[in-house]
Formats: C-alpha cells, structure tokens, sequence
C-alpha cells in the first residue's frame, strides 16, 4: 500500500501544471497471473515509468532503442528494465556486476479498464 500511494505521489507531483506533458496509469496482467501497474509520466524532456509489481516500485527513466519503448534504472547501475511495444511489455532485472539481464515477467498485457 505504501508504495502504491508513493507511486500515486509521483504521479501526482509530475502532473501539477507545468510538470508534465501526459500521466498515463495501465495494469497490465502477465503470465502467471501477475499484475504489473505502470504509470507513465511524459515532459518536455524525457519520459519515465514508475511501476508497481509484487508489491515493489521502481521508477525507471527511457533508454534509447530502436523500437518500442524501453525503460531502465540509469546506464550502468542494476536495476529494472521494462520494454513496452504496443500494448504488450515485459519486465526484466538487470545485474551490472556480470553484465546480464534475467526477465522475471513476460508476455504482459494492457487490461482494458
């Protein structure tokens, strides 16, 4: 609960005028039943995502790819990845000690509101 109302808290500074461009909040349910709940919040400079999963949050800032859209902890730190290419995502754990990338969820859907 407390990080949902810290995700909600985020969200809620970035969507203050001016701050922000678009605020965007989607569930989506992955294999296994997982639900994912990604907020997304666009400026006029960069994009982030703050997710809530199994009762974690992580705010994660864009990355450049090459298509889609691709969300991460900041280059060269271990983190989440999360990847998002039309209403389909996946979620990953990003070690930078070996460097290797695990995916924990896959095959994430958007669930229609």
């Amino acid at each position: 609960m407390r990080a949902l109302c810290l995700a909600a808290g985020v969200a809620g500074i970035f969507a203050a005028p001016g701050l922000a461009d678009d605020v965007q909040t989607i569930l989506y349910r992955c294999e296994r039943g997982v639900g994912i709940r990604a907020t997304y919040i666009n400026t006029a400079g960069t994009s982030h995502a703050v997710l809530f999963a199994e009762g974690r949050q992580a705010a994660l800032t864009v990355q450049p790819t090459a298509s889609g859209a691709r969300y991460a902890a900041p280059q060269g730190t271990s983190g989440h990845g999360w990847w998002t290419k039309g209403p389909q995502a996946s979620l990953a754990w990003f070690d930078a000690e070996k460097p290797e990338e695990v995916v924990l969820h896959m095959d994430c859907a958007e669930v229609e509101p």
